[in-house]
């Protein structure tokens, strides 16, 4: 549930409810109210923390199971670009490729993928 993603994520980045709420610009009894879900932040609010904690809506909304948080926090874009091309380059390297709607599918094996799968063997 979307309380207990909020917990999660809250914790892991080892903040408390006030540091939050402060991040947040809410009152620390809101958060204690979401992540015990009395009540369920507005869709604005949901955008703010997807963008405070870098996941996505579906994820909190615990629609996208197959993703990880990778913490990008204090990089630049092009350090995140990186780290997105690597992500893509493992991806191909397990076969699988990006597609537009952003979820991955099954790649065509290339001459570049085998040689890469080939030097990891």
């Amino acid at each position: 549930m979307l309380g207990s993603q909020i917990r999660e994520m809250r914790k892991s980045m080892r903040l408390t409810e006030v540091d939050l709420a402060d991040e947040l610009g809410v009152k620390k009894q809101t958060v204690c109210n979401w992540e015990n879900e009395n009540i369920a932040p507005s869709v604005e609010m949901l955008r703010r923390i997807a963008l405070y904690f870098s996941c996505s809506v579906d994820h909190l909304l615990e629609m996208d199971t197959e993703r990880i948080i990778v913490d990008a926090a204090g990089l630049t874009p092009v350090q995140r670009a990186h780290i997105q091309a690597l992500i893509d380059d493992l991806r191909k390297s397990n076969g699988l490729q990006q597609h537009s709607a952003g979820k991955p599918k099954a790649a065509k094996t290339t001459a570049k993928t085998k040689k890469i799968v080939d030097k990891e063997e």
